[in-house]
């Protein structure tokens, strides 16, 4: 009995000891995932009890019945290939929507181009033969048409900017799957992917999920009121594998450009653009010398040339200038700008506010026609070629001017020129604008030796060698 007294509390602390030791960690365990169970189970009432959650549930359902049957998958045959990729990276599915009660539809240029026939297929599935109203390659942008269907117009939120931040929705077919749709923010505005052949982009930057197949479908607010039309993603040329598939970056064409542009397509006029008639250039961190010379009070587009006769030259801009608002609107980049007056008719009155000797001015520049340039002291008017023209005279893109007029006796007639003649370098460098021409008239004025390369009417390519004396 005394040894059991001496090592009893021994045996009782052992015996403790081994059941906390076999015993505890399933008790921990239980505890655990009881812990567990009540964190899920409160979370989940949580979830469920969630006003806002299930409001913006809600919210996304209903954008999508509120646009859904203003979408189409389109359907491209080229060549007698169908529902298969071109090539040069054409497809030969993409989206579309509907712009009015009338049955057209918008969507991509790119999205047709080339086609031999066009099926568009709406939410019910049905599928319709479409024609091409017209199409305007520079802006990417074509209408179709349809006929025999009764149509529900999407929404526009005309006159509505959409700003960084925003959430947008993106609807269309990609990869196939038609009426798909994925939403994100707006990432950035005025973005360039130097996509366009005529020089001017202005695109929207939206990590919305946009893959091939969603070009031309529309892109959207929070209200289901189109903002913009999905065109390209940004993708790495050093990575093929990922080449062609969205990596958080996509553009879309905003919603100012398009309509500028289907109304005159629907119209079945040729797309006419606001001109200014300046060079522009950007102001950067490179430029602070130039900035802080200026005693700039906000950033701006800095003019670097004005055409003579030119709309700007009329209204009084000159070199040295920098626009700092056009309309009321901030300028603070070239293409934002330059997009504007091309999205303005030629007669468009623009309200510039200037930086012009370290004090604010105001001028009214009248907008010529972007597409026609005079050149008084030369004797010539001179147009860009558009796409139609250019792939006309069998040129890979809109490179060339054509000299409209050519005035008799003129030192353009001096020098042979001719109406219909189309310029496409001057001394090794491309020309793709009008205005491209003033460079030739400063090179004339100073005496310099010109090698001009041009078509004649026969399309047959030919070389020039300008030469004049200083002050001629």
């Amino acid at each position: 009995m005394r040894g059991l007294h001496r090592y009893g509390p021994s045996i009782v602390v052992m015996i403790a000891a081994a059941v906390v030791l076999f015993a505890g960690p399933m008790l921990i365990d239980r505890l655990q995932h009881a812990q567990e169970v009540a964190t899920t189970t409160f979370a989940r009432h949580e979830l469920r009890s969630s006003s806002f959650l299930t409001q913006m549930n809600n919210t996304f359902e209903s954008i999508a019945r509120a646009v859904e049957p203003s979408v189409v998958h389109i359907t491209v045959e080229r060549g007698g290939t169908r529902g298969v990729f071109g090539q040069g990276g054409l497809p030969s599915q993409g989206s579309g929507w509907v712009y009015d009660d009338l049955g057209h539809i918008v969507t991509n240029y790119h999205v047709i181009a080339d086609a031999s026939r066009i099926e568009v297929r709406f939410l019910d599935g049905l599928p319709h033969k479409a024609t091409v109203v017209g199409g305007d390659e520079s802006t990417d942008i074509a209408v179709l048409s349809i006929e025999s269907r009764r149509v529900v117009p999407i929404l526009r939120a005309t006159d509505m900017h959409v700003r960084q931040g925003d959430l947008v929705f993106a609807f269309g077919s990609p990869f196939g799957f038609e009426g798909s749709m994925s939403f994100g923010i707006v990432s950035g505005q005025g973005r360039q992917a130097h996509l366009s052949i005529e020089g001017y982009e202005n695109y929207i930057q939206t990590d919305a999920a946009i893959n091939p197949g969603n070009s031309g479908g529309p892109l959207t607010n929070i209200y289901g009121e189109l903002v913009g039309m999905n065109m390209a993603i940004a993708v790495d040329p050093k990575d093929p594998i990922r080449s062609g598939r969205f990596t958080g970056v996509g553009l879309a064409i905003p919603l100012d450009i398009i309509e500028f542009a289907v109304e005159q397509i629907i119209a079945g006029l040729p797309i006419q653009r606001g001109g200014l008639g300046a060079k522009l250039q950007d102001l950067g961190p490179a430029d602070e010398a130039l900035i802080n010379e200026l005693g700039l009070p906000e950033s701006g587009v800095y003019v670097t040339d004005v055409t003579p006769g030119s709309p700007a030259a009329v209204a009084g801009l000159q070199v040295g200038d920098v626009i700092l608002q056009a309309s009321g609107q901030s300028m603070t980049k070239t293409e934002t700008l330059r997009t504007m007056i091309h999205t303005l008719l030629p007669g468009s009155v623009v309200r510039l506010q200037i930086w012009r000797d370290k004090q604010l001015q105001t001028i009214d520049v009248v907008l010529g026609d972007w597409n026609l340039i005079s050149l008084d002291d030369l004797g010539v008017t001179a147009q860009a070629l558009s796409a139609d023209e250019a792939r006309a005279a069998g040129l890979p893109s809109t490179t060339g001017v054509r000299l409209v007029t050519v005035e008799p006796g003129s030192k353009a007639a001096q020098l042979g020129f001719e109406a219909s003649m189309i310029i496409l370098e001057l001394d090794g460098s491309p020309v793709d604008s009008p205005e491209d021409l003033i460079r030739l008239r400063d090179q004339l004025d100073r005496g310099q030796q010109v090698q001009m390369i041009y078509l004649s009417d026969e399309g047959e390519r030919l070389t020039r060698i300008l030469n004049t004396r200083p002050g001629w």
